[in-house]
């Protein structure tokens, strides 16, 4: 009989935080499940824990990685995988008790939905936080154009819904971004609002060793290019790259009149055509408006230069809305300033 859930974890390296992750996936309230652990390659002490668990649980199976690189290991245990649901694990983070019966019960409950993910909160090197993630599909999918909208480690889809796409994993840097965009035109999206996942950050974790380099952004790039495209805008490279700028929501040298002019280009085409709901969208766009005019170095006295822009019109239609959010960035704008000062 199979199992209702396959919890798939690629683990690599030293993996010094892999027993924590298997305790919490073996804690969870909802025990029918199989762990799929791929083995790409760790050191003793890390084998004798894998056979260890292996040979105390039948429920875990551990397979060697069969093809180099980490979209070949994800790929590999979803073929695997004989769960109605599969569930992502990273080797470094812990699930908390109710994760996978929190998630089923969402998934049983909705059927138009494939994917579900749910909020993390970080823990380890740095302070701890929570970061939320867009709830429904409308306003993942618009933030989708700028930004990953889900924790990987949160994330569980339905299989059969997945399997009847055909698509997987295919690279080897921002793989679960560039799956979820290509997933895009196939299926429906939701997040839970809750923290589900504790998210750990350490310094030989994978996503920081990846995310600064050139090939990791020039893939985000043809991500966001390819999502861009459903908005029925093909982006030539200079545009391309001043998109990823405007993403990637660091202090930038983007000027704000292009950025502007990019951003209601964008929004004036979503209008026309109406590939996005309206409302979600705008406020993907007055959303990302904030963050650019926060960053870019460019400008002189940017909180007005802010709140004139259309680009906010529509979500902050009324004077006493506008005067609230323009407090909000003077605040925001004078506490980056002295930061930029001290540090």
């Amino acid at each position: 009989m199979s199992p209702l859930v396959s919890v798939m974890v690629v683990v690599k390296g030293h993996a010094e935080h892999l027993e924590e992750t298997l305790q919490s996936l073996l804690g969870q309230t909802l025990q029918d499940f199989e762990m799929i652990i791929v083995n790409g390659g760790v050191n003793a002490s890390a084998q004798k824990m894998l056979a260890h668990y292996s040979s105390a649980d039948n429920r875990i199976s551990v397979f060697e990685q069969n093809e180099p690189g980490i979209s070949a290991a994800r790929n590999q245990a979803m073929s695997i995988a004989r769960g109605k649901y599969c569930a992502v694990s990273d080797a470094d983070d812990i699930s908390l008790p109710q994760r996978l019966e929190k998630q089923v019960g969402f998934l049983e409950t909705h059927p138009e939905v494939s994917l579900c993910g749910a909020w993390i909160q970080t823990f380890g090197a740095a302070s701890s936080q929570i970061r939320q993630t867009p709830l429904k599909d409308d306003m993942i999918r618009s933030q989708m154009m700028f930004l990953c909208p889900f924790a990987h480690s949160t994330v569980i889809w339905r299989r059969v819904d997945i399997e009847r796409t055909g698509q997987q994993y295919r690279l080897e840097a921002s793989e679960d971004y560039d799956l979820w965009a290509r997933l895009w035109p196939h299926i429906h999206f939701a997040n839970l609002p809750e923290v589900l996942v504790h998210y750990r950050v350490h310094e030989g974790q994978r996503s920081h060793i990846v995310e600064e380099t050139d090939r990791n952004w020039q893939y985000q790039m043809a991500i966001r290019a390819s999502l861009i495209k459903h908005l029925g805008i093909a982006l030539p490279s200079e545009e391309a790259t001043l998109h990823q700028k405007i993403s990637s929501g660091r202090e930038n040298e983007v000027w704000i009149d292009d950025a502007e002019a990019w951003l209601l280009k964008l929004q004036k085409t979503n209008h026309e055509n109406h590939q996005l709901p309206l409302r979600s969208f705008d406020r993907v766009i007055a959303d990302r408006w904030w963050i650019v005019s926060l960053k870019a170095r460019t400008q002189s006295f940017r909180p007005w230069r802010f709140i004139a822009s259309p680009l906010i019109a529509d979500v902050y239609p009324d004077i006493s809305s506008k005067i609230t959010l323009f407090v909000r960035f003077v605040k925001q704008f004078l506490a980056d300033q002295t930061k930029r000062m001290l540090g």
